[in-house]
């Protein structure tokens, strides 16, 4: 019984846990044809937005700017979130 509510308690800890926001990689394979295209694929964003998702956008850009550049593109693929953040994010992206 104690193993019981030890599982229990440690699944409701985990399940407590703050989302650690969208994920951020760059795609090494095209979308639509699945070829291969190096190491020099666009940026994916995927996940819901939460606060702190436009600090850590702007970072990943900014680690290696030139890489970003030479796709000038974010695939963004959320169901939603955080509308502020999104309208930051949506707001660099733009400019």
């Amino acid at each position: 019984m104690r193993l019981r509510i030890a599982l229990c308690q440690v699944a409701l800890l985990i399940l407590s846990m703050p989302a650690p926001g969208a994920e951020l990689f760059y795609m090494d394979h095209d979308p639509t044809s699945g070829e291969y295209v190096g190491p020099v694929g666009p940026l994916v964003m995927s996940g819901e937005i939460i606060p702190g998702d436009y600090d850590r956008l702007l970072s990943k850009i900014l680690d290696d700017p030139s890489r970003f550049l030479a796709q000038n593109k974010l695939i963004l693929a959320s169901d939603g979130g955080d509308m502020s953040e999104a309208i930051k994010i949506a707001t660099l992206i733009r400019s």
